[in-house]
């Protein structure tokens, strides 16, 4: 049977058509030599006795006639001469059958009954030849003797009857026994037919038992598996097949597909794992880095209004310089006015100190928290670059297995789908986080020529506040203090005025980046469904 089974199925099939054409010959074979036996015996039956019972009958109807006719020239004299002529066609016609009759194959028997014909009607033809002398003599008396019943001639046309009829009997006897062996020998052809027909039909379920216990059967098996697999179950073993044919082969190439189904389910799975804490963390950070932006952007709005209040100081300020570089004669009060307006100044200007500082500190973190995202992006790319890989050779294992392979085919393309989405979406996230970086660099710059520009100020503001004591001691040269604090509070005022849009720029910027915070988190969120998704699809499989 392992022989059978290492075979392959084209080499089964040739084999099995073999087998039974074979089978058919036999029985073709059979029957030609039956029928032929049963043709012979018909033909002997006929060309040995048929024939010969036809001539011995003809002889045998001539030879009554025979007698007929010598009666009717006996008794009718004007008739003699055809009558003559017909004793002797009667004779000459019985002596052609008889010649045909020896001529035909005959038992020792047969011959001898022949015999014994040739012997009376020599006789009786002698008989015949001196009866119609004697009736052409007149011999009215020796006709009528010769005639009579006992007569010699009378037994000797006795003994050629019986002659014939015996023949005739013997020939009847013999086609008889032809005939019997005809029917004996149809009979055996009969049933030596039907046990060749009926071994026949027994090759030929053994083939087809051999052929359906190796061929269907396993495929059977095989289909079965099949469609397991297609419906989510992996963990179904296939024993291994020890054959060499197509079948042993499609099962060897069905087991190895299967496990490298298995092999590529729990990579997946272990992607989607991986892909699914790496979201979590993203999600946690952007989280964080939404909040810190929105502390930010209030830290900055606070800022804002500080500064715009330390301008109007700052305007309020440089009126009064200006009115005392122009009312020199009530220094004194001016100066008074001047200085409480350049501590205002100065206190103003610590607190946007303040402010500046906390906006640094800020922006750092958010600098820091954009790095960290950066890096869990690189992480959950590279995650979305194997599943996409994992993916492609699902859908190759996939085609391999062909039309079972079709349900895991669309499981495939639905991992390469969520993969390419999650590779958008993180491209998306590092755009925004590009734009955030920017943003965040900006805004540095600008915290650092405003906290330039404070420093300025303070130390403009100080110089004025030195300058307005002085001219608090030093009534007389109120003028050219007076100049100087309005020269101070002018490059105060332009100062703050630059303060102000570097102020609206980092708020522009933090506006930007809780923007891109929140898009990030969103997008995140989104990759968070699509890996919930694939988890969901992958666990459909069973291993």
């Amino acid at each position: 049977m392992n022989y059978f089974n290492n075979k392959k199925i084209r080499t089964k099939l040739i084999i099995a058509f073999v087998i039974f054409m074979l089978a058919l010959v036999v029985v073709g074979i059979v029957g030609f030599v039956n029928m032929k036996n049963i043709n012979d015996g018909m033909t002997t039956l006929y060309a040995d006795h048929t024939v010969t019972i036809e001539h011995v009958g003809v002889a045998d109807s001539t030879l009554f006639k025979l007698r007929g006719d010598l009666f009717k020239y006996i008794i009718i004299p004007d008739e003699r001469t055809q009558l003559e002529l017909d004793i002797n066609t009667d004779i000459a016609t019985i002596n052609t059958e008889m010649q045909v009759v020896r001529s035909s194959p005959l038992s020792a028997e047969q011959q001898t009954t022949l015999a014994e014909f040739d012997k009376n009607w020599t006789t009786y033809q002698d008989g015949i030849k001196e009866t119609l002398n004697e009736v052409k003599t007149a011999k009215s008396s020796e006709i009528s003797d010769a005639v009579k019943d006992g007569s010699p001639l009378m037994n000797t046309r006795a003994a050629v009857d019986t002659a014939l009829e015996t023949l005739s009997e013997q020939v009847n006897a013999d086609a008889g026994k032809i005939s019997r062996q005809g029917d004996t020998t149809f009979a055996n052809a009969v049933l030596l037919i039907i046990g060749t027909v009926v071994f026949a039909g027994v090759i030929a379920i053994l083939l087809i038992s051999v052929l359906t216990t190796s061929v269907a059967t396993p495929l059977e098996r095989l289909a079965d598996v099949t469609r397991k697999v297609a419906s989510g179950d992996l963990r179904i073993e296939i024993p291994r097949e020890e054959r060499n044919d197509e079948v042993g082969v499609l099962v060897d190439s069905t087991r190895m597909m299967l496990e490298n189904l298995r092999t590529l389910d729990r990579e997946i799975l272990e992607g989607v794992n991986i892909l699914a804490s790496s979201v979590s963390e993203l999600m946690t950070t952007m989280a964080q880095t939404a909040s810190g932006a929105q502390e930010t952007a209030t830290s900055i709005s606070e800022t804002t209004a500080a500064v715009e209040e330390v301008k109007q100081t700052t305007e309020v300020a440089s009126q009064k310089a200006k009115n005392v570089a122009d009312n020199a004669a009530s220094a004194s009060s001016m100066v008074e006015t001047g200085r409480v307006s350049v501590e205002e100044t100065i206190a103003g200007m610590n607190r946007i100190q303040q402010q500046m500082d906390s906006i640094g500190e800020s922006i750092g973190r958010l600098n820091e928290q954009s790095l960290a995202i950066s890096e869990i992006i690189g992480v959950v790319n590279d995650v979305a670059e194997q599943v996409n890989i994992l993916s492609v050779n699902a859908s190759i294992e996939a085609a391999k297995a062909g039309d079972q392979g079709k349900g895991f085919a669309v499981v495939a393309q639905e991992i390469r789908i969520l993969a390419d989405e999650s590779k958008r979406a993180t491209g998306q996230i590092r755009k925004l986080l590009k734009d955030t970086q920017k943003a965040v660099s900006s805004a540095v710059m600008a915290v650092e020529q405003g906290s330039r520009v404070v420093e300025a100020g303070v130390r403009q503001s100080t110089e004025t506040g030195n300058s307005i004591r002085v001219l608090e001691e030093f009534n007389e040269q109120s003028a050219q203090s007076a100049t100087q604090i309005a020269i101070s509070s002018k490059e105060q005022l332009v100062g703050m005025e630059q303060v102000a849009i570097s102020m609206e720029n980092i708020k522009t910027a933090s506006v930007q980046n809780l923007q891109g915070a929140r898009e990030a988190e969103k997008v995140a969120r989104n990759l968070q469904d699509l890996g919930l998704k694939l988890k969901e699809m992958m666990n459909r499989y069973q291993t």
